[in-house]
Formats: structure tokens, C-alpha cells, sequence
């Protein structure tokens, strides 16, 4: 992949929304995406459930790569991303794949079926960009996906309602052989193509595993949710953020986690730590929360309001909901507010 950035000139410039000097060939992402498939194609049963995870994987893996390249305007990719996706939704929820009734036994009434689509849609687009805006720093992504991965690989262990998903087994080692080019100083980055490819592919699999015939949905994905709750997390807050800066959702900004432990002195590698080593943590609460919420559920849900509370006081508390100075026409260039295709 290196060979083929250097010669087509694909590389990802430096600029003031960017934290790496120089330029940085981006089509690290092509070489999971090849890592992925080729395993898949090879080693595991194709069958429709395969059919559709690597035709949206393709998807997104294509617009990203589009995106690296032209740097398409942000609304265009999110319009497209729910068209794919809504297709997506619908192959699966035809193909049994996915739960037709978002709450299972609880409220087994087909008036609830429309709610289906709109919420898988937005799990797997809301993941798709929440690991795409994470990806900052060299390795970032890339570790905390493996973290997450991993995290919900070992919950099916601890739990016999959850499937152990081999496409997850897969996708750990497709990242894990890109990773080494990518830690820090990284010879190669994902870029776009990558991120929302991982993205995609982690939110459609913890779908398709974790769902539950007698338990609704939304519980069913509190452990997934948990395990990925730090780009979730960190998307959540960019929206807030840039609300109470009268800024739009699709601004860019330098309020993220990673850029303000930049700011406070910790070094490139370190901040990285910081953050796999808060994937790990939520990890590890997802294993809890994989385990309870098929027997104590209410506990399960006590603990998950202490996460939230716990986590939404220490993010405010660190600045990442804060609002900034204003500034004027030639500053708010300078920040790269209206960058077309900022997320």
C-alpha cells in the first residue's frame, strides 16, 4: 500500500485541523479492507450474512476513500451513508439477519417494526463517524478498535445469548497486521477509507450478534455501546460543543479528547495511551454489563447511569463541552470552521 500512495500520490497534507507535520499516505485503510475481505472470502462460509457485511463494508471503505481524495462536503457523505445504509438495514432485516421488532418480547406488536431501520441506520452510520472522528492521532483508531473488538469477543465467553461472531476474530487481525505501520511516527495512516470502514463493519457485526430475540434491542446493544463508548462518546460531546459555539454540527474543531491532552503537555504516544487505556477500561465495563443484562438487568442499568454520569461530569470537567473564545472572519478561517468536508 505504501508503494501504491507513493504512486498515485495519495497522501493526507498537513493543515491546521491536522495534528501530524508533512504529508502521510492514507490508503493504510485499503490494506485492512484487503486483509478483511480476503480472509472472509477464504476462510469463513459465504453465505447472504457475509454478502451484505462486505458490500457495505465496500461501500464505506469506497466513500471514504473518495473522501480522502477530493474531500467530499460532509453533508453529501452523511446523505449517502443513510441511503447504503438504509439498503443495508433492509437486505438484513429481510434475510432474518436483523431483529425485525426493536423490543423483542417485551412489546411484540407490529406497530413497532418501523422503528427497525431508523435505529440500525443510525447505530452503524452514528459508529461509522464516531470511529472516523477519533482517528487523530497515529494508532488511535486503530488501537481502540481492537480493544473494542477484542472486548466483544471475550463477552460472548461470559455470556450464551451472545454469538461469538468469527468476523470479529478476522477483523482483529487484519487491524493488528496494519497497526505496527501506524504507531507513532506512522509510515502509513488509514485515512477516511479505513476509519469508516472499521466503523461500519464493528457496528454491523455487534448487530448482528448481540441482538436478542426476547430482549429489546436497546439492551442488547448497551454492552457493544459500552465497549465503543469512547468515540461514541467523543462524537456525542462534538455536537454539543459546537452547538453552544454557535458553530455547525459539521464544523471542525480542535476540541477533541486527543487535542486537548495535546494541549496540556502529554506527548504524542502518551496521549494515545491515555485514551486505549480508557477503551480498555469501558471494556472491561462492557464484559460486566454483557453479563447483567441477561440477569440482573436493573443492575446492569444502575451501573450503566454511573458510567454515563461519571463519564459526562469528567468530560465537561476537562473541557470537552467548553465553549471558546470568539473570534473573528480571519480567525474562524484560520480554524478551519466551514472546511467542507470536516466532520
Amino acid at each position: 500500500m505504501l508503494k501504491l500512495a507513493n504512486k498515485y500520490r495519495c497522501y493526507d497534507n498537513a493543515n491546521e485541523r491536522k495534528v501530524h507535520s508533512g504529508a502521510k499516505p492514507y490508503l493504510g485503510g485499503g490494506a485492512i479492507f484487503l486483509a478483511f475481505n480476503i480472509a472472509c472470502l477464504l476462510f469463513l462460509p459465504r453465505d447472504v450474512k457475509m454478502l451484505i457485511l462486505l458490500a457495505g463494508g465496500a461501500f464505506y471503505f469506497l466513500l471514504g476513500l473518495l473522501d480522502d481524495r477530493f474531500d467530499l462536503p460532509a453533508k453529501l457523505k452523511l446523505v449517502l451513508e443513510l441511503l447504503a445504509t438504509t439498503l443495508v438495514v433492509w437486505l438484513g432485516l429481510k434475510n432474518g439477519l436483523l431483529l425485525e421488532n426493536p423490543f423483542g418480547a417485551i412489546a411484540d406488536d407490529s406497530v413497532f417494526i418501523w422503528l427497525s431501520i431508523p435505529f440500525y441506520v443510525l447505530w452503524i452510520v452514528g459508529v461509522a463517524n464516531a470511529v472516523n472522528l477519533i482517528d487523530g492521532l497515529d494508532a488511535l483508531a486503530s488501537g481502540a478498535m481492537i480493544i473494542a473488538a477484542v472486548s466483544l469477543s471475550v463477552a460472548s465467553l461470559f455470556s450464551p445469548a451472545i454469538a461469538l461472531s468469527p468476523y470479529l476474530l478476522v477483523l482483529i487481525g487484519s487491524i493488528a497486521g496494519f497497526i505496527r505501520f501506524n504507531l507513532y511516527p506512522s509510515k502509513i495512516i488509514m485515512g477516511d477509507n479505513g476509519a469508516l470502514f472499521l466503523g461500519y463493519t464493528i457496528a454491523f457485526i455487534s448487530l448482528v450478534s448481540f441482538a436478542s430475540h426476547d430482549r429489546s434491542i436497546f439492551l442488547s446493544l448497551i454492552p457493544p455501546a459500552m465497549a465503543l463508548f469512547v468515540p461514541i462518546l467523543d462524537i456525542l460531546l462534538a455536537v454539543v460543543r459546537r452547538g453552544r459555539n454557535g458553530k455547525r454540527i459539521f464544523s471542525a474543531d480542535k476540541g477533541h479528547f486527543h487535542h486537548l491532552l495535546l494541549e496540556r503537555g502529554f506527548s504524542h504516544p502518551k496521549a494515545v495511551r491515555i485514551i486505549w487505556g480508557l477503551c480498555a477500561a469501558f471494556g472491561t465495563v462492557s464484559l460486566l454489563l454483557s453479563e447483567l443484562i441477561y440477569k440482573q438487568v436493573y443492575l446492569a442499568l444502575a451501573l450503566l447511569a454511573l458510567v454515563l454520569t461519571w463519564s459526562i461530569y469528567s468530560a465537561a470537567s476537562f473541557g470537552l463541552m467548553a465553549k471558546t473564545a470568539k473570534t473573528g472572519p480571519a480567525e474562524q478561517v484560520a480554524a478551519g470552521q466551514d472546511q467542507p468536508g470536516a466532520l
